[in-house]
């Protein structure tokens, strides 16, 4: 929904608004979780940035 806070909220906007920030404090929780669990190094042979374009099929701008 992506509320602004204001002054003059009124209870009910201050719920909603308190809700909102708790279901992003949560996303951003799990996400990090996520990538906390999922922490795979790259293979040796694609720490070359031009072989990483190369296997991906794109240039050196990232593009087909």
């Amino acid at each position: 929904m992506r509320t602004k806070y204001r002054d003059n909220m009124t209870e009910a906007e201050l719920r909603a608004f308190m809700r909102e920030i708790d279901a992003l404090d949560a996303a951003y929780a799990a996400a990090a979780a996520h990538d906390a669990a999922n922490t795979q190094p790259l293979p040796e042979e694609w720490e070359d940035e031009g072989e990483y374009w190369r296997r991906a099929g794109l240039d050196s701008r990232g593009r087909p």
